[in-house]
């Protein structure tokens, strides 16, 4: 039995955990400038980094997610979301391939969008993932349906997938 497996790139994971350690200690460090010196005009930039932290966190979290493929199933492993899923090929409706951008044209990265029948979108972004592309391979290898390119549309929280 063959298994394919993704894994993190771990240089991309520490950049992102120090700048969110970077914000929490900066929301740490103006929550006690508030108490000890009663300084309440500091409390818009806490309660901004609050919501920016947050944010941040959210975006990242539905990001970072690695898989393994086997002959019966996919594995999907969010470590920030402390969450696995598992997919039998039977309940896989197909996949597309498109690109996530960073900025307006900043940066992109190629990614494939996994479509469950009766769960959501999965996406699995080669920025984020080292052997990605024998990811992609095992894709087409166990027939899994093409269901097309999908250009990047944004969304309020999170992208728009097509199919």
């Amino acid at each position: 039995m063959s298994k394919t497996r993704t894994f993190l790139k771990i240089l991309w994971i520490t950049i992102n955990l120090f700048f969110g350690l970077f914000l929490l200690l900066l929301i740490i460090i103006m929550f006690q400038a508030v108490s000890i010196n009663g300084n309440y005009f500091i409390l818009l930039p806490i309660i901004l980094l609050t919501s920016f932290f947050i944010f941040f966190y959210i975006q990242l979290s539905n990001q970072i997610s690695y898989i393994a493929i086997n002959e019966r199933k996919i594995e999907v492993y969010k470590p920030l979301k402390f969450q696995k899923i598992t997919l039998e090929w039977k309940n896989i409706k197909g996949y597309s391939v498109s690109e996530f951008w960073y900025g307006r044209n900043l940066y992109s990265s190629k990614s494939f969008i996994i479509y469950p029948k009766n769960e959501s979108e999965i996406e699995i972004i080669n920025l984020f993932n080292l052997k990605f592309e024998q990811a992609f391979e095992s894709l087409k290898k166990h027939k899994i349906v093409k269901l097309g390119n999908e250009p990047y549309q944004t969304g309020l929280w999170k992208r728009k997938y097509k199919y």
